[in-house]
């Protein structure tokens, strides 16, 4: 069996949005500073939660996902859809969706997997689909 994992290097993107959210909380909460106008103070404090926010999805995300594959099959585990396993004999379509940079495995029970561009072990995947004669 392969792994499919997310790099732990992107880690370092949602530590650096923590650490963004830390300090941008720090000064709402302690710089002293008057705000004008009320929507002032919400707008910042929005910013603020909404990197926080992003931060945390992208952790989860990265640590959560992961998955493996060999010659009969594949399985995946997000923390959005849970566990996902199927065989490669039930494969119906692979298409790549540029929105979501993202490669969709579409299988006959309706199970639809996707695989992000940015997970590693991915190459292996793909020759073995090319092998069984798909091409996306």
């Amino acid at each position: 069996m392969t792994n499919l994992r997310y790099s732990k290097k992107l880690l370092v993107y949602a530590h650096v949005g923590s650490v963004l959210t830390l300090f941008l909380l720090w000064l709402l909460i302690f710089s002293g500073r008057s705000w004008d106008e009320p929507i002032d103070l919400i707008l910042e404090a929005f910013i603020t939660l909404s990197i926080g926010a992003m931060s945390a999805f992208l952790y989860v995300e990265l640590v959560k996902v992961k998955g493996c594959y060999d010659h009969s099959g594949i399985t995946i585990t997000t923390p959005w859809a849970g566990t996902k396993s199927e065989r490669w004999d039930n494969l119906k379509k692979v298409k790549y969706s540029s929105i979501g940079s993202w490669y969709v495995l579409k299988f006959e029970s309706g199970t639809v997997i996707r695989l992000s561009i940015l997970l590693s072990g991915k190459s292996g995947v793909f020759k073995l689909l090319k092998e069984r004669g798909f091409n996306f």
